[in-house]
């Protein structure tokens, strides 16, 4: 799957994470990145942050110009997809389903959730 291991400012990794090194404009079959603007959102003023295996999705909803990720069973905000995706709009434009789950989440330094997204 995955090669690449992240390392967040708490020193701990998230196996199988590869960050940004997914450039391109071909969609993908699996994105992997951290949340964007977490606190801002719905999910993170009603549940705080969001544990490991909590299940996500994302849709065509826009924040500021943005993708949203959405939890799946509350289907509440949880988080913005780095411009460095953009093209998984497109992808979503032309009817893929993108479904996933949170792999890592802490508070320290800063709120940091980790999210991998696969193709339906």
């Amino acid at each position: 799957m995955f090669e690449d291991v992240y390392f967040l400012l708490d020193g701990t990794t998230i196996p199988g994470y590869s960050g940004h090194s997914r450039k391109g404009k071909e969609c993908q079959e699996d994105y992997n990145f951290i949340l964007e603007e977490v606190e801002q959102f719905e999910y993170f003023d009603n549940f705080g942050i969001p544990n490991p295996g909590i299940e996500v999705f994302v849709k065509e909803e826009l924040f500021e110009g943005r993708l949203i990720v959405f939890s799946t069973n509350e289907e509440q905000q949880m988080g913005t997809v780095p411009v460095i995706h953009n093209e998984l709009k497109r992808c979503l434009e032309s009817g893929l389903i993108y479904k996933g789950k949170v792999v890592h989440s802490s508070s320290s330094p800063l709120v940091r959730v980790a999210v991998i997204l696969h193709k339906e």
